[in-house]
């Protein structure tokens, strides 16, 4: 009687356990990689909002309230809050930046003027100074506002803005403002004008837009738009 062979188990392959280990890597790196995803998620979520606001304390006085250009909201609720701090004794004088533009036939800095004199009475619209200007971006508006400012001879500025743009603009402002002689003393007000608030930023459309957009542009400045 011929008794068969003992049967023997096949032998794993020489590139099998290679490629294992190469998968198992990838699962962990594809782990890791998703928790940093949650993680940045959850840190956007919750402070996202301060990346953009980040506002100086006030003084207990300065010598001009800068108020920037921006949507017809904004603005107006720039404009109010600089009339608003002026009227408490905060300054001495408040700023407007105006777009050197025409509306309707008339140069907008002269309809700012009569609707100063008209809302606020020809006494306190006197203390107001309008400074036209063609530029584009925060940097641009500095630089030529720097201009107007230097003429006056003042050299303690607030600049007064919306909440979300005051990242951006103490950036800008000293920019352009680095090589200014003797030292020009910049801080940044935040104004809440309707289009974002830092809490809770994503349960609200025009908030996450208004997000989106000003991180671009904080990106871009930081990156691009340096003063020369």
């Amino acid at each position: 009687m011929i008794e068969g062979r003992p049967s023997k188990e096949a032998a794993p392959s020489p590139s099998s356990a290679p490629a294992t280990n190469k998968r198992c890597a990838c699962r962990r790196i594809a782990g890791i990689l998703a928790l940093l995803l949650l993680l940045g998620v959850a840190g956007l979520l919750t402070w996202g909002g301060d990346l953009l606001v980040a506002p100086d304390p006030l003084p207990a006085h300065a010598e001009v309230l800068v108020v920037l250009t921006g949507s017809q909201q904004g603005e107006q609720s720039r404009r109010e809050e600089a009339l608003r701090l002026f009227g408490e004794g905060r300054a001495d004088h408040v700023v407007l930046s105006s777009p050197r533009v025409m509306y309707l036939g008339e140069w907008v800095p002269d309809l700012m003027r009569r609707y100063l004199e008209r809302v606020y009475g020809v006494a306190q619209a006197q203390r107001v100074v309008l400074c036209p200007h063609n530029g584009y971006s925060t940097l641009e508006e500095a630089r030529a506002l720097r201009h107007c400012l230097e003429e006056q001879g003042w050299r303690s500025i607030v600049v007064v803005t919306s909440n979300y743009h005051t990242r951006r603009v103490r950036y800008s402002w000293y920019q352009a403002f680095r090589d200014a002689r003797p030292p020009v003393h910049i801080l940044v007000h935040g104004v809440s004008d309707g289009d974002f608030e830092p809490r809770g930023w994503w349960r609200s459309r025009r908030y996450a837009k208004t997000l989106v957009g000003e991180m671009t542009k904080l990106v871009w400045t930081y990156l691009f738009d340096r003063a020369q």
